[in-house]
């Protein structure tokens, strides 16, 4: 039990440092216009409205030894899906999300028969909630359920039609971990537990992800893909309900796995726009389609705050503001821009803040000037008002005559 204790205690202690590393895991602001880390939660009262277009178009199929077949003759399937998605912070470390989604899908046999099927396929609600979260790293839990709008194909008019989707409600939970490498570089792995709408087998899903990010887009690769659980009732000498997908094993599918790696681009128009093109091929799987996979997606995000008076209005009180340029090795002296030229004299008073144009602006550390010189100063730090931040290069001075 002791053991158990001080494990448990060790967890707790590497959580609560990893958390308090920085408390702002987005410190700049063309992190909010291109890219969000997907275990990003949105700040309080901001939201985003996007609007995505997705679809594929099999060219084989792969059986249940992962071998790759062949469509025969005309045989051919394909999926479009439109679907809107509303999502908003309603507190510091939490989000939901709204969503609606259309689909067409469209099959062909070996003969040259064509089946299809298309309309509103589900409607969902889903919580992501940010347990940790730091300058380096953040972990969040994300949960998100969805109904499923469509009966099955009647199978005693099953003529020209096929399935739309499964049937009844799915359910996926599972976290998500964000890690930064470096200013522009981030590392992103998320997995859920998925059960599916129809009495078909559990699965995991999964989404690994490298991104390179620059203030007006960004450019990642990835692998994403599932892996069943193998109970499908079918295991246990259950007869199956007919079905009627056409030529695909994406819906309904017996114990299914794929992989698809894929490469993805975000891009920003201005504060309040954004967009993204993502490509994908799947190249292995068992009782699955092989695929090309395209998305693209426009988002609206609107923030509740103006970053430029946020900025204006933090400067006001104060006569001189600078920024710092060089810190000492036990952060007691530092290097600030300004000096004579801009009226900076010995002795005045300065704060040290630390800001984001999220809206963030935190007191660190007060002192005085104690050198200057005609372009910098140098600072000393009488008081620290957070043991967990230290003054750094960047840092915003402010000072009072």
């Amino acid at each position: 039990m002791k053991v158990i204790f001080i494990k448990i205690s060790l967890l707790l202690g590497i959580l609560s440092s990893w958390s308090y590393a920085n408390e702002n895991f987005y410190d700049y602001q063309d992190e909010w216009n291109v890219y969000f880390p997907p275990a990003f939660t949105l700040p309080k009262k901001n939201y985003e409205l996007t609007f995505a277009v997705d679809g594929f178009n099999s060219t084989a199929l792969y059986n249940s030894d992962s071998e790759e077949v062949g469509f025969e003759g005309s045989e051919d399937y394909s999926r479009t899906q439109f679907e809107v998605m509303f999502s908003q912070g309603f507190s510091e470390r939490a989000e939901f999300r709204l969503m609606a989604r259309g689909r067409r899908n469209n099959s062909q046999t070996r003969l040259g028969e064509t089946a299809e099927a298309e309309g509103l396929e589900s409607i969902g609600f889903g919580l992501k909630f940010r347990l940790v979260g730091g300058l380096k790293n953040m972990l969040s839990v994300d949960a998100q359920i969805r109904s499923f709008l469509k009966d099955p194909v009647d199978t005693t008019n099953s003529a020209n039609r096929v399935d739309l989707s499964e049937e009844g409600y799915e359910l996926r939970i599972g976290p998500q971990f964000s890690s930064r490498l470096g200013r522009n570089w981030f590392f992103n792995l998320a997995g859920w537990f998925v059960r599916p709408g129809s009495n078909i087998s559990d699965y995991t899903a999964y989404d690994a992800s490298l991104v390179y990010k620059r203030p007006r887009a960004a450019l990642g690769a990835g692998v994403d893909g599932i892996v069943s659980f193998h109970n499908d009732p079918a295991d246990d000498s259950v007869n199956r309900v007919e079905r009627f997908p056409g030529s695909t094993q994406t819906i309904f599918g017996f114990n299914p796995y794929y992989v698809m790696p894929y490469g993805q681009v975000w891009f920003s128009f201005n504060e309040n726009f954004k967009g993204t093109i993502k490509a994908g091929q799947v190249y292995q799987g068992r009782n699955w389609d092989k695929y090309t996979y395209g998305l693209v997606s426009l988002t609206y995000q609107k923030r509740k705050f103006n970053p430029e008076k946020v900025f204006e209005e933090s400067f006001k009180e104060y006569d001189v503001e600078a920024t710092i340029t060089k810190v000492s090795p036990r952060k007691v002296f530092i290097q600030m821009d300004k000096g004579l030229t801009d009226d900076v004299s010995k002795g005045m008073r300065i704060d040290v803040f630390e800001f984001n144009y999220l809206g963030g602006n935190k007191l660190i550390a007060s002192g005085f000037v104690f050198e200057v010189g005609v372009d910098t100063s140098i600072v000393k730090i009488t008081k620290y008002f957070n043991d967990r931040i230290k003054v750094k290069v960047g840092h915003i001075i402010r000072g009072k005559r």
